[in-house]
């Protein structure tokens, strides 16, 4: 895995600075596979669309937040060294206010599987998006039973995600086909 710039992008709730990093390059040697469709490859983090704001907790589509500049890449790192700002060598862009301590641009937040639910009410949502928002739902309620020696029984709230999930799912797609026998195993 190569890390890429990281691109500081501007809160549309509180105007706060946000850490969006990136790859250069990534791979899957290693990954780990769940039959719920997530894999784990520590050479490929996932880039989410759906972030939380580090700084106020909105829920954001991180590529519709105004990108503010970049930062180069630094080798191993997706947070910043702590001393990263007292130069600006190595930040490109308006930095739109004095970074002091407390106003260092943070890396976003992943969201819950409350968030992810609560953002299926919207109404603009085309079917690609609510696809995406029920299966990530899915996958971070299902992040308790990963390694699990203990079976752990699915909420009333992740039954509901489920039965929208099938809702979704075009069963002549081989792949979605495949999500629908998971949910009934």
């Amino acid at each position: 895995m190569l890390i890429g710039d990281s691109i500081i992008r501007e809160c549309s709730s509180c105007s706060g600075h946000i850490i969006q990093p990136t790859l250069a390059s990534g791979n899957t040697l290693g990954a780990i596979y769940w039959t719920d469709g997530w894999m784990y490859a520590d050479m490929l983090p996932d880039s989410p669309l759906i972030v939380k704001c580090p700084h106020c907790g909105a829920l954001l589509r991180i590529y519709d937040q105004k990108e503010i500049g970049k930062m180069e890449a630094w080798m191993g790192y997706f947070s910043p060294p702590k001393d990263m700002f007292k130069d600006s060598s190595h930040f490109t862009g308006s930095t739109a206010r004095d970074e002091t301590q407390e106003g260092i641009p943070k890396c976003f937040v992943l969201p819950s599987f409350e968030d992810y639910v609560a953002l299926q009410n919207e109404d603009n949502l085309n079917r690609d998006m609510r696809m995406y928002l029920v299966q990530h739902a899915w996958w971070v309620g299902n992040d308790i039973r990963r390694d699990s020696l203990v079976e752990v029984e699915f909420s009333k709230a992740e039954k509901a995600n489920l039965e929208k999930f099938i809702e979704l799912l075009d069963v002549s797609n081989e792949d979605q086909a495949m999500y629908l026998v998971e949910i009934y195993r």
